[in-house]
């Protein structure tokens, strides 16, 4: 059958495969005389027209048998005269789809791990800054009650308890004992020695005690919080000679305190020595 000039509709050159000019030529004609067998499975019978939109449409692959039904003719599809080139052509057109689809894909799960990494990144930057702040929110509130104590020392809620032991009656000495006897802390309490009587008041002593309230706060800050304290004022020189802190004359509270004391300048009096005794806690 000789073709001639197809009176058939435009194709889009970007869809379809370039056709050969006399396969294009035979496009019109309406006879069904085209079977395609792939596998076991015969379609058709199809027309020209009919067949070609099989083939764009990646119906027709390689490896299929086209069967000219009125010459008996057989061509693979690939290896056929008129339809060889148009099957390369559809099944590269095909590959293309399937490697731009493969990419697309590939990019989205890309992107979705870059994004539940990056979710998963700033949940540990979030959680690890909310540890932070928890830790130092917990150790800004541990110095913020500290100060709140050391505060209330200096603020005159630190008062001293002042005593005044009477005068202790010297010891009987007994058979075979030698010296006066007694320990120091003995005598540095024995405040019966001569000359005036005068005393420090409270009201001096807590004067005193309140200005270098800070300093004891922090002796106390570093210490176990809380400290019963003895200590003499000698008379003429308003000096603190003697020190006591929780009946311990020992240890790093001790030292602390001692030293904040012997720092203190009290009221001098006509007396020999004034004793005060106060508790301090934070």
């Amino acid at each position: 059958m000789a073709p001639h000039v197809p009176d058939s509709p435009p194709h889009d050159p970007a869809a379809a495969p370039a056709m050969d000019p006399a396969l294009a030529a035979a496009m019109a004609d309406p006879t069904e005389r085209w079977t395609v067998t792939k596998g076991s499975l015969d379609y058709g019978p199809y027309s020209l027209a009919h067949l070609v939109e099989q083939i764009q449409e990646g119906e027709v692959m390689p490896g299929s048998l086209i069967i000219d039904n009125d010459s008996g003719e057989r061509h693979f599809a690939e290896e056929h005269p008129f339809f060889g080139p148009m099957v390369e052509q559809a099944r590269q057109m095909m590959d293309d789809r399937r490697r731009a689809h493969a990419e697309v894909a590939h990019s989205r799960r890309a992107r979705r791990r870059g994004v539940a990494l990056v979710g998963m990144i700033g949940a540990g930057v979030i959680g690890l800054g909310l540890i932070a702040y928890l830790v130092v929110d917990s150790a800004g509130e541990a110095s913020e009650e500290t100060r709140a104590g050391i505060s209330a020392v200096d603020t005159g809620k630190l008062e001293a308890k002042i005593t005044f032991p009477k005068p202790t009656a010297p010891k009987k000495r007994t058979a075979g004992q030698r010296g006066g006897g007694g320990g120091s802390d003995t005598l540095a309490l024995d405040l019966s020695e001569g000359g005036g009587t005068e005393r420090l008041s409270n009201d001096q002593i807590n004067a005193v005690v309140q200005r270098h309230g800070r300093k004891l706060g922090g002796c106390l800050s570093r210490g176990q919080g809380f400290a019963n304290i003895e200590f003499i004022v000698d008379g003429p020189t308003g000096k603190v000679s003697w020190v006591k802190v929780n009946g311990q004359q020992t240890g790093g509270l001790y030292t602390c305190v001692n030293r904040a004391l012997r720092g203190m300048t009290f009221p001098k009096v006509d007396g020999p020595r004034t004793r005060a005794e106060f508790a301090m806690e934070l």
